[in-house]
């Protein structure tokens, strides 16, 4: 038996995550959860409980650092919701490319949930689950320091809050320096368009721009990749680990 997360029924919710999910795989995830929480093993043992979607993941950023490893430029996320990405990155970093210091890491986000959805047919309740608390700025700071004190790394951090249409172009403004890879993850239309013109002139050539969110279930990235020509003026490339993350190369 299969639960369907996903729905063609106009109006209907859509989940963003997975879209078919069989019972017994259900199950089993929550069993693993279950144990993580109960068995309170040290963090040197994670793998016990995450699911291959996530060591698919890291591979992912793995396959996209050493695309930019010679790339001159910071690594910009947008839409990081609590921040993750840029922890992997930067422990990423810290072994492919130890001395370089001079990368930025910057995560743009409202923190606060979705400000549009264009193009994204999704619930208020799951608009709502990316909303972090009012002092996660300032958590999220503290583990990437202490992400740099283990590396002894000089990387810089910066978690920028507020509509991505304003801090964007503010950012750059008062920072004008090229960018190695943007990593997008926010599947709304006019943010993306936005994003993607604004960005563009910053990213060095043989920089990355990801797409996280793909597929026919993402109407306002296919909408914006048709439209702007994407698939037309940039091969887009599928990751080899993770096949539902597209990004190009600008060349």
């Amino acid at each position: 038996m299969f639960l369907y997360l996903f729905s063609f029924k106009e109006g209907m919710t859509m989940k963003t995550e997975r879209l078919i999910m069989s019972g017994a795989r259900e199950n089993s995830e929550s069993l693993l959860k279950e144990m993580s929480e109960a068995l309170k093993l040290s963090a040197d043992n994670p793998y016990l409980f995450v699911r291959t979607g996530l060591i698919a993941k890291l591979f992912f950023y793995k396959e996209l650092y050493e695309i930019i490893v010679s790339v001159p430029g910071s690594i910009v996320e947008v839409g990081s919701w609590f921040g993750q990405t840029s922890v992997l990155f930067e422990n990423i970093r810290a072994i492919i490319e130890p001395f370089n210091y001079s990368r930025k890491i910057v995560s743009f986000d409202t923190f606060d949930g979705y400000n549009e959805t264009s193009g994204l047919n999704i619930g208020s309740q799951e608009i709502l689950k990316y909303k972090v608390e009012d002092n996660w700025i300032d958590l999220l700071e503290k583990i990437q320091d202490a992400h740099k004190s283990i590396n002894s790394s000089a990387s810089i951090f910066h978690n920028i809050k507020g509509d991505i249409r304003d801090t964007i172009p503010k950012y750059l403004e008062e920072n004008c320096e090229p960018i190695a890879l943007v990593y997008y993850d926010i599947a709304t239309y006019e943010t993306l368009k936005f994003t993607f013109n604004t960005v563009l002139p910053y990213i060095s050539k043989g920089g990355v721009f990801v797409f996280d969110d793909y597929g026919y279930q993402y109407q306002g990235v296919n909408q914006f990749i048709i439209e702007q020509g994407i698939h037309k003026k940039y091969q887009l490339i599928h990751s080899k680990y993770y096949k539902s993350k597209v990004y190009l190369v600008v060349t």
